[in-house]
């Protein structure tokens, strides 16, 4: 599955970017939002351009597996949102950041 690969990988992304940015407090490292909108696309184009589809065509109607794709989608959505919210927990509770 081609779109997993971010969602697996995003807390450790994550986690290596406010590391950069802890360790790296003198830099003033700016990403402006047309950055970020040129990554994602070239992000979107590489994932479709390096995904292949061998799948063989069933004779018989498939089913779709609502209850697994549901069932990944809240455990990844919790995940991610818990994550979320401890990195700001970090980030709130220390001296490093100034208030200005």
């Amino acid at each position: 599955m081609a779109c997993s690969f971010p969602f697996t990988y995003f807390p450790f992304i994550s986690a290596l970017t406010a590391w950069f940015y802890v360790t790296h407090p003198h830099m003033e490292v700016r990403f402006p939002t047309l950055m970020v909108l040129i990554i994602a696309i070239l992000n979107d184009g590489t994932i479709m351009t390096i995904s292949k589809d061998r799948v063989k065509p069933s004779p018989q109607p498939d089913s779709w597996k609502l209850l697994e794709i549901f069932a990944t989608g809240i455990i990844l959505g919790s995940y991610l949102a818990m994550m979320t919210v401890i990195f700001f927990w970090a980030a709130y509770d220390t001296d490093i950041f100034p208030v200005r």
